[in-house]
């Protein structure tokens, strides 16, 4: 006759997971038990960093957040100014800075009520007299030492009078093809380039 024994099952401890989430495998030396539902711990609520220079982080949770993603930052002003960096992005804020922009420009009817039609980077305009406008800048150059473009769609010579290009404004005067006398048109171009 055969006894049969039933062996009484051995209570088994489980324990909270301690897996480590890294770069490599490697074997552990616990002898505890894992219940197949457990948690592991992936992920917090910690803010991560700003983006700026790549970084190869040390956190263990959310993905190594600490890290930091490279990425292209807008250009400052002085970079702008410069023109040479090939990194930074020029962003709406700072373009005007790049040597190549238009620091101001302006379209104009000198008939009329003389007044603004267009523009950018100009505070306002006054009728110095006939065929003469004073045109003031929103940001004034850093010297007189800019550049000032003129344009029109009549059949008259348009420039800045000598002496009267100032940091902050400048006075330009429209006459006659033959550069006889000073006449107002109904409108004119201008646009101004140099460092503010």
């Amino acid at each position: 006759m055969g006894i049969s024994v039933t062996p009484i099952p051995r209570l088994t401890t489980l324990t909270t997971p301690a897996f480590t989430l890294g770069t490599a495998n490697a074997a552990g030396d616990a002898i505890t038990a894992v219940a197949s539902n457990s948690t592991l711990l992936a992920f917090d609520a910690v803010l991560p960093a700003a983006t700026g220079s790549a970084a190869v982080g040390s956190a263990t949770v959310a993905g190594r957040r600490d890290h930091v993603h490279a990425s292209t930052i807008a250009a400052t002003q002085a970079e702008e100014e410069a023109g040479s960096s090939t990194t930074a992005f020029t962003s709406p804020g700072n373009q005007q800075y790049h040597p190549s922009a238009a620091k101001a420009w302006l379209y104009w009817e000198m008939t009329g009520a003389h007044g603004i039609l267009a523009s950018y980077g100009i505070s306002g305009i006054a009728d110095y007299a006939v065929g003469q406008t004073t045109i003031t800048f929103s940001t004034a150059f850093s010297s007189v030492n800019y550049a000032p473009t003129y344009g029109n769609n009549w059949n008259r010579l348009i420039g800045g009078e000598t002496g009267q290009q100032a940091a902050g404004s400048i006075r330009i005067a429209v006459t006659n093809v033959d550069g006889g006398a000073l006449s107002d048109i109904n409108q004119a171009g201008a646009a101004f380039f140099g460092d503010q």
